[in-house]
C-alpha cells in the first residue's frame, strides 16, 4: 500500500513538472521545472559529497584553493567552544601537522600531486592549534573520527547494533522519547517481534521480548546523548559539503551510483572495520543499517542547512528539501544494461 502509494505520488509530481514546462499546456510556467530540477541536485550533490567525506574520508580536494578555502571555511564556521568541549570531554585525539596533512592528502591525491601547492597548504596547518587540526580532520568525516578515536565511533555504533544486557521497567514511555529514524532503526533489530506491524500492535505488545524495544530505544537515546557534543561539534555543524555544483566531476570512494534524485553508497570498509570481515551476514546488515542510519541523520542536517540558505525562513518548511532511506542492496553490481 505505501509503495503503490509512493509511486503514485511520484507519477503526480513528474506530471505536473512535465506539463509545467510543455508550452502547450494550460499549467505552462517555465521557470518551474529548472527550479525542481536545480533543488534535487542541490540535495543529490549534496548527499553525494557528504556521504563520501562521512564514509571515506574523502574530500573533494581538486585543486589547493579548494583545499586552503575549505581549511578556512572551517576555521570560521565553527563552534570552538563546542569543539574544545568534545575534544577535552571525551579526550579526541588532537592530529598532528603529518597526521593532518596524511588527511589532507588521501583527497588530493586523487586529483593533483604539485610541491608548491602542497607547501601552501603545509604553511596553512602549521599554524593551526590541536583544536583546529581535529576539526579539520573530523569536521563532516566519521571515517577520520574513527581512525584516530576508535572506542568512540565504536560505542556509537554498539548502540545502534547490539541488544540491550537489561530490561528497562519503563520501557514503554522509552518508545516516545526517540523520533521516527531510530524506531526505524530499533524495527531493524528486532524483525522477530515486530515483523511488519508497528510498536504498539497488540500482537507485538504480547511478545515476551517487548521490553527490549523500548530497552534499545533508551540504550540509543543515552549513547547520543553522551557524545552530543563529538555529534554537533563535526558531524552536525555550519559546515555543510562544498562546491556541490562541481561534485559530478569527482572521483568516489563510496558512491557506487547516482542519479538526479539518488545517492547510492557502500559501507563495505565498515563492516571489516566492526566485524572484520565483509560477508553477507546478520551482522554485517545490521553495521549496514547503523551507518544508513547516521547518513540519514547527517544528510537531513545539511538540507535543511541548505534550504535556510535558499532563503526558507519558515521552520516548517526547513526539512521540506528531503531525501529518504530506501533500499538496502547485500551485493551490488553494475552493469551494461
Amino acid at each position: 500500500l505505501h509503495k503503490n502509494n509512493q509511486n503514485n505520488k511520484k507519477i503526480l509530481n513528474n506530471a505536473i513538472s512535465g506539463n509545467h514546462r510543455s508550452i502547450h499546456s494550460i499549467l505552462y510556467d517555465r521557470p518551474v521545472h529548472p527550479i525542481l530540477t536545480s533543488c534535487c541536485r542541490i540535495a543529490n550533490g549534496s548527499a553525494n559529497s557528504n556521504n563520501d567525506r562521512l564514509l571515506t574520508g574523502s574530500r573533494h580536494y581538486y585543486n589547493p584553493d579548494v583545499v586552503l578555502a575549505n581549511i578556512a571555511s572551517i576555521i570560521e564556521l565553527s563552534d570552538w567552544d563546542l569543539v574544545k568541549r568534545a575534544v577535552d570531554k571525551h579526550n579526541l585525539h588532537q592530529p598532528t601537522v603529518e597526521e593532518t596533512m596524511a588527511v589532507i592528502r588521501r583527497s588530493t591525491d586523487l586529483y593533483w600531486n604539485t610541491s608548491n601547492g602542497l607547501r601552501y597548504i603545509i604553511q596553512f596547518v602549521e599554524q593551526l592549534d590541536g583544536y583546529e587540526r581535529a576539526a579539520v580532520c573530523y569536521m563532516g568525516d566519521l571515517y577520520h573520527l574513527a581512525q584516530f578515536n576508535d572506542s568512540v565511533v565504536r560505542d556509537i555504533l554498539d548502540s545502534l547494533v547490539n541488544i540491550p544486557t537489561e530490561r528497562v521497567e519503563n520501557h514503554f514511555e522509552w518508545l516516545n522519547h526517540v523520533d521516527e529514524d531510530t524506531q526505524a532503526q530499533i524495527k531493524v533489530r528486532f524483525p522477530d517481534i515486530v515483523g511488519k506491524e508497528h510498536f504498539w500492535h497488540d500482537d507485538v505488545k504480547a511478545h515476551p521480548d517487548y521490553p527490549l524495544i523500548g530497552s534499545m530505544a533508551k540504550q540509543i537515546y543515552y549513547t547520543l546523548d553522551h557524545y552530543a557534543d563529538v555529534i554537533n561539534a563535526f558531524l552536525m555543524s555550519k559546515n555543510v559539503p562544498f562546491l556541490i555544483s562541481d561534485f559530478p566531476s569527482a572521483v568516489r570512494r563510496a558512491g557506487v551510483g547516482s542519479d538526479t534524485d539518488s545517492a547510492i553508497f557502500t559501507v563495505q570498509d565498515w563492516a571489516i572495520w566492526y566485524n572484520g570481515n565483509d560477508d553477507v551476514t546478520y551482522d554485517n546488515i545490521l553495521l549496514s543499517e547503523a551507518m544508513a542510519f547516521i547518513v540519514s541523520e547527517t544528510t537531513t542536517h545539511n538540507l535543511a542547512t541548505q534550504t535556510v540558505n535558499m532563503g526558507v525562513t519558515d521552520e516548517k518548511e526547513v526539512f521540506r528539501l528531503s531525501m529518504k532511506n530506501e533500499y538496502l542492496f547485500p551485493v551490488f553490481m553494475l552493469t551494461s544494461r
